[in-house]
């Protein structure tokens, strides 16, 4: 693939348990882990060293660590507060796409002009938000977003060229890094003794489409390093609409050249502030 095609995917470990902090006023040292469905579904670094692993029930992580602030996922937390990154992120690139609430995609044609490499680059952009959020980054860089996505799990780059590689080493599991419902699937490869992105990549894509439908289709050309659905970018414009209301109508030029000027000032104070 060309250069032009490498992705960096920047993750915050653990947003949810990191938003439900900042909800909530806590310190960044105090235990925290979030549940749903009546599981953790993601803990702190200082609940995961006291013992608290995702996929505990409450009574699990409460024995674990008793200090712990056990709180319950709440989407609008996870958005509203990954929103001050977003502000932060519009000041430093020309171009990103918000792939979830923690995580977002960055084309590296995008960011790397003015730097020496693709290290250099990621290494100024992390800093620069770390300054501005005060959150931790994890980075990861690929050929196609979804190996990026596994990558930035592990803070890792994968080299030019080698994404295919990279994900015939990952467990089937990885899928799940899209946020999509793999479940059932998942269950169907494992059954079968698929287990790897590699074995699943090294079946015939015709025979993966009459078998398991559009959906296998979709999980066999994201496990062969195929590119994946073109990303959108993140929007950054905005209506702005400013107004006078006359209190008595007039037909005036001057009293309406008065008004427009006003309101052109006005909507201009606007621009500047957006």
């Amino acid at each position: 693939m060309s250069a032009d095609t490498r992705t960096l995917v920047l993750t915050v470990p653990d947003w949810p348990a990191v938003a439900a902090g900042i909800e909530h006023d806590l310190s960044p040292g105090t235990p925290v882990a979030v549940l749903h469905a009546g599981k953790v579904i993601a803990a702190n670094a200082p609940a995961r060293a006291a013992g608290i692993a995702v996929g505990s029930n409450k009574r699990a992580a409460g024995f674990r660590c008793p200090e712990a602030q056990i709180l319950v996922w709440d989407e609008d937390v996870d958005n509203r507060h990954f929103s001050a990154g977003v502000e932060a992120l519009e000041d430093l690139v020309a171009r990103f796409t918000l792939l979830a609430p923690g995580t977002l995609a960055v084309p590296l044609d995008a960011l790397r002009h003015g730097y020496a490499d693709e290290a250099a680059a990621v290494e100024a952009l992390i800093s620069a938000l770390v300054a501005t959020t005060g959150w931790e980054f994890f980075p990861g860089i690929a050929d196609t977003v979804f190996a990026a996505r596994i990558a930035a799990g592990r803070a890792t780059r994968v080299p030019p060229g080698e994404t295919v590689a990279f994900l015939s080493a990952q467990p089937i599991t990885a899928l799940e890094v899209t946020g999509e419902s793999w479940t059932d699937l998942i269950d169907v490869f494992v059954h079968l003794g698929l287990r790897s992105l590699g074995a699943l990549a090294a079946l015939d894509a015709t025979d993966v489409m009459s078998r398991f439908g559009t959906a296998g289709r979709r999980a066999h050309d994201l496990a062969s390093g195929r590119p994946d659905r073109p990303l959108r970018d993140h929007l950054r414009t905005e209506d702005l609409q400013v107004e006078s209301v006359l209190d008595v109508p007039t037909t005036r030029s001057d009293t309406l050249g008065f008004l427009a000027r006003q309101l052109a000032a006005d909507l201009l104070t606007r621009v500047r502030a957006r």
